[in-house]
């Protein structure tokens, strides 16, 4: 009697996963209103420590261990939140578009409360308050 439940519901396990599998392809993600049929924006995050900003552009480099490290420039224009002081050594976290030419767009750039100095060894402590 075990073995005819097992049979069975090991039947019915086999014949739901297939079925769920023909379904077809998943749907394409689209734009914010769900019908236009345009993929959705792309909005991508990179976190790591500024070295070098200016007016018009920001570097960040990411260090992942095992990893060589990973270097990125980001426009940064008026649109561009900026939330924190940005200033080289600073931890920051950039939310960003890329562009068709190969370079990003910083949206929001929000910085983080500690620093890690660009060259040397030394950690550079947050500011007491």
């Amino acid at each position: 009697m075990t073995r005819i439940i097992a049979v069975l519901l090991l039947a019915f396990l086999i014949s739901s996963g297939v079925y769920a599998q023909t379904g077809g392809p998943l749907p394409v993600a689209t734009g914010s209103s769900g019908l236009s049929g345009k993929p959705a924006a792309s909005n991508d995050i990179f976190s790591g420590v500024v070295t070098t900003s200016g007016v018009d552009s920001l570097t960040v480099v990411r260090k992942i261990p095992g990893r060589p490290d990973e270097a990125r420039t980001f426009g940064v224009d008026k649109s561009t939140t900026v939330e924190g002081k940005l200033k080289t050594g600073a931890r920051v976290t950039v939310r960003f578009t890329p562009e068709v030419e190969g370079g990003a767009h910083a949206l929001r750039v929000i910085v983080r409360t500690e620093t890690v100095p660009v060259t040397g060894t030394k950690k550079t402590q947050p500011a007491r308050r």
